[in-house]
């Protein structure tokens, strides 16, 4: 079997080629739906689904913390004392600052 030589000068004046080749240039770069936007915004979307598993995580915590400040008056006590320096009457609270800079 004999294999033929391709004639790339015969190939590239062909006009079925030559449309073929604009038809996906106007694909790639000039559609408004083209190659480059839609990478563009399936970047995007990534990033935005990576910030709504980010904030889905967040909001489970909160909610979680929010349980517990409603139902658990031990842990609203707590939370209360440490955050605000809140006490109860009679009690006396000192702070105590760490002086080594962290």
């Amino acid at each position: 079997m004999k294999l033929k030589k391709i004639d790339f000068k015969r190939l590239f004046l062909n006009k079925y080629f030559i449309v073929t080749i604009i038809v996906a240039a106007i694909l790639i770069f000039f559609d408004n739906d083209n190659l480059l936007k839609l990478g563009k915004m399936n970047k995007e979307l990534k990033q935005m689904e990576k910030t709504i598993d980010k904030l889905d995580s967040e909001y489970d915590n909160d909610s979680v913390f929010l349980d517990k400040l409603k139902n658990d008056p031990a842990f609203r006590e707590q939370y209360a004392r440490e955050q605000y320096n809140l006490k109860q009457a009679g009690e006396d609270v000192y702070v105590i600052e760490d002086k080594s800079g962290d």
